[in-house]
């Protein structure tokens, strides 16, 4: 019997900044949650200038308001005015659509503080969903100038002044709110969970004992994802264990720093480099893994993360964000002491001669089935416009 459809909010507003190229888990927290919205509310209306909609996703389900670019806006002009110029288009834009948007204005981004304001001016109730710190990742990414320092100052006052603003702040689980520093009142606070919508694309294929001896990387490669550190780990941890081998997937600014540290540790033939894997194939790699390293300086709650436990691969991660809620130590993964190579090497080699790591793959697997699945995913977000709307 098909399910019936159940609308819970007239309609849904769905607003993003600029999405950086290769963010690949921010288009996906996106398109999960214009799935998620379309099947919730009567009307959806997304404002955006290059967020991509999942093609899978009837177009006749959403009414999508680009914001072009300005032309005049190039080089080092584009990276200063641009993001102010989207702030000033989406809040006219916003204003345009004032008699359309008759539910919550739902912002996919911590630092839209004019957007947000346009939604208060224009009555209508504002949610942060999934927020993430940007000055935070700026501060890791970029080097130390006094040129950074004043980007990542605004940045943080932008966020702040954005959280202070909007009606209600998304966390994606309790330890977000604590390493963001949300101090607000918990009526203000909702947990929204993970957008992650579990299908069976991510699924256990390849039988624990069965997988080939290989531990892994998969993100970006940048200072704050923590992958210069794992890179360093790597001398060590393949002296004592020659016959495993390490697949690094990914691409970012530290690419040329990554190659010359696995050419001047004669790491090449135990190291596989994959720059860019489509998204599909994901599972295909996690599931060859036996471990999965995630030692990256700060996060949300990573899709990464969910999709490895979700194939039945330990993850080996730090606890920073989100990630000691769905990782209890030696249960459903392995927490990090600290991100230090001597640490990642030492929590490889724990995990990896643990007993129980085929049992900790089999937890992994149950975890993601009972709190991500599209049902569980959906009655949240069900309980979670009933109370914006206040119905």
């Amino acid at each position: 019997m098909a399910e019936t459809r159940q609308t819970t909010s007239p309609s849904i507003c769905i607003v993003t900044g600029p999405f950086v190229q290769h963010s690949g888990s921010y288009h996906m927290i996106f398109n999960n949650l214009v799935n998620i919205s379309t099947d919730l509310s009567e009307k959806v209306i997304i404002i955006s200038d290059n967020a991509l909609v999942n093609p899978n996703i009837p177009e006749t389900s959403y009414r999508y308001c680009g914001i072009p670019r300005p032309g005049f806006l190039t080089g080092r002009c584009e990276k200063i005015f641009l993001p102010l110029w989207m702030q000033i288009a989406i809040s006219i834009k916003m204003f345009q659509l004032r008699n359309e948007i008759s539910g919550p204005v739902l912002f996919l981004s911590g630092a839209l503080f004019l957007p947000v304001l346009t939604s208060k001016i224009l009555k209508k109730k504002s949610m942060l969903v999934a927020v993430a710190s940007e000055s935070n990742n700026s501060r890791s990414q970029y080097p130390s100038s006094l040129k950074s320092m004043i980007c990542v100052g605004i940045l943080k006052i932008l966020e702040k002044s954005t959280v202070r603003c909007a009606d209600y702040v998304g966390i994606e689980s309790p330890h977000v709110a604590a390493f963001l520093g949300l101090h607000l009142s918990p009526e203000r606070l909702v947990e929204n969970g993970h957008l992650y919508l579990h299908d069976r694309k991510f699924m256990k294929t390849t039988n624990f004992p069965e997988r080939e001896f290989s531990v892994g990387y998969i993100g970006r490669l940048s200072q704050e994802k923590g992958i210069s550190n794992f890179i360093d780990a790597l001398p060590d941890f393949l002296r004592e264990n020659p016959q495993w081998h390490v697949i690094v997937v990914g691409a970012g600014s530290l690419d040329s720093l990554i190659l010359s540290k696995i050419e001047k540790n004669q790491l090449r033939e135990h190291v596989t480099r994959i720059q860019w894997v489509e998204h599909g194939l994901l599972p295909e790699i996690l599931n060859r893994l036996r471990l999965l390293v995630v030692p990256s300086a700060t996060e949300g709650l990573p899709n990464i993360v969910l999709e490895a436990m979700s194939c039945g691969t330990p993850v080996l991660a730090a606890a920073v964000g989100g990630i000691p809620d769905i990782i209890h130590d030696h249960e459903t993964g392995y927490l990090l002491r600290d991100t230090t190579p001597a640490s990642i090497f030492q929590g490889m080699e724990a995990a990896l001669s643990d007993n129980n790591i085929s049992a900790v793959s089999d937890n992994a697997v149950k975890f993601i089935e009972q709190h991500y699945s599209v049902s569980a995913t959906k009655k949240k977000w069900q309980d979670i416009l009933l109370r914006i709307n206040d119905v």
